[in-house]
């Protein structure tokens, strides 16, 4: 028998030894290690979770602040926007209010011109 016949054989009796035997009792287990780890891993994902959180709160309250100003902005230039609207037709109707007056000045005076050529 040659060097590599033999080798598979001594391959599986290793392989044995490492294996517990169903008459051997397990190893004991940590644990009070796992618990611990667990509770380091769920410690470190709170405190990943609150960063998130935090800045998740602070891109609201950015979000926040950038809306309220713009509708700030938006809304003083409305007023404005109805301040001038408002002067024009202010303008517009003071200026149809002089038309007619003067309408009614070019009546009156027709009217007197008329009633003089009919007394003459």
């Amino acid at each position: 028998m040659s060097v590599e016949e033999s080798q598979p054989a001594q391959d599986i009796e290793e392989g044995d030894e490492e294996q517990p035997k169903p008459d051997e009792h397990l190893p004991e287990f940590d644990w009070e290690a796992l618990e611990h780890k667990l509770q380091s891993e769920m410690h470190n994902k709170d405190e990943e979770m609150n960063r998130a959180f935090a800045e998740w709160s602070d891109l609201t309250n950015f979000f926040s602040l950038w809306f309220s100003v713009g509708n700030s902005l938006e809304n003083n230039r409305a007023r404005k926007r109805h301040k001038t609207q408002q002067v024009y037709v202010r303008h517009e109707e003071d200026s149809l209010e002089d038309l007619r007056e003067g309408y009614v000045k070019v009546m009156s005076a027709f009217e007197s011109a008329m009633e003089m050529l009919n007394r003459g």
